[in-house]
C-alpha cells in the first residue's frame, strides 16, 4: 500500500511539474495580415489580376450573346450548312467561356498563394522567434481557441517584431 501512495506522489509531482513547464500562448493571423505593407500590396495586386480576368471573362460572354442573338434573329433565313456551322460555334464559344472561367479560377489561387507563401514564410518565423524568446511551449491560431486570454496573445509581439507598430484589436 505504502508503495502505491509512493507511486502516486511521485506521479503527481512528475504531472504537475510537466504542466507547469507548459507556456501556451495564441496568434491571430487575421489581426496581423491587414496591417502587413506586403500583405497590402499583394491584395491589390491579385486584386488587379482578378479584374483582368474578369473583364476577359466578360468580353467573351459579350461575344457569345451577341452571335447567340445573331443567331435567334437570323436562324429562320439561313440554309442547314449556315445553321449548323453557327450551332458549332456557339458550342465551341460555350466551351472555351466555361475551360477560361475554370482556368481563370485556378489562376487566381495560384496568384494568391504565390503571393501570400513569403508573406506567411515571415510571419512564421517572426512568430518562432517571439515564442522562443518568450518562452512559449505552444502557439495557437486564436480563431481556433475557446477561451484565449489577451495576456497570452503574442499577435503584437510579432507585429513589433516584424517593424510594424500595432493597431488597437477592435
Amino acid at each position: 500500500m505504502k508503495s502505491i501512495i509512493f507511486l502516486f506522489v511521485i506521479f503527481t509531482f512528475v504531472t504537475n511539474h510537466i504542466f507547469a513547464q507548459q507556456k501556451i500562448g495564441h496568434f491571430d493571423i487575421n489581426y496581423v495580415l491587414p496591417q502587413l505593407p506586403e500583405y497590402k500590396k499583394a491584395d491589390t495586386d491579385l486584386q488587379t489580376f482578378t479584374k483582368l480576368l474578369k473583364e476577359e471573362l466578360e468580353n467573351k460572354e459579350k461575344e457569345f450573346q451577341k452571335k447567340m442573338e445573331d443567331y435567334k434573329k437570323n436562324a429562320s433565313s439561313w440554309g442547314n450548312a449556315i445553321l449548323e456551322s453557327k450551332q458549332r460555334e456557339l458550342q465551341s464559344l460555350e466551351t472555351q467561356i466555361k475551360e477560361f472561367s475554370e482556368k481563370a479560377e485556378n489562376d487566381i489561387q495560384g496568384q494568391q498563394a504565390k503571393l501570400l507563401q513569403p508573406i506567411y514564410e515571415k510571419i512564421e518565423k517572426n512568430m518562432k522567434e517571439v515564442a522562443t524568446t518568450n518562452s512559449y511551449t505552444h502557439i495557437l491560431r486564436t480563431d481556433g481557441v475557446y477561451n484565449a486570454p489577451k495576456a497570452n496573445d503574442i499577435s503584437d509581439l510579432v507585429l513589433k517584431k516584424l517593424g510594424i507598430t500595432p493597431t488597437p484589436k477592435k
